[in-house]
């Protein structure tokens, strides 16, 4: 993605999108992907914001 922000008709098509990004939802994650990371699936959770302004600098964290 191209950090704008982008209008969906609905989910599904915003899931589209982004799995052509490689994004994934959290939930699709398993044990073998905590393996693979090095890191516990709980540590992870969806961010939240109470304005999409506040949301939008949470939504991309880059792996160091």
């Amino acid at each position: 993605m191209d950090g704008v922000t982008h209008e969906f008709p609905d989910e599904e098509e915003a899931r589209m999108v982004l799995q052509e990004d490689d994004f994934s939802e959290l939930g699709t994650f398993d044990e073998e992907d905590e393996r693979e990371w090095g890191m516990s699936l709980r540590l992870l959770s969806p961010p939240t914001a109470a304005s999409d302004d506040e949301l939008l600098p949470k939504m991309f964290v880059r792996a160091e």
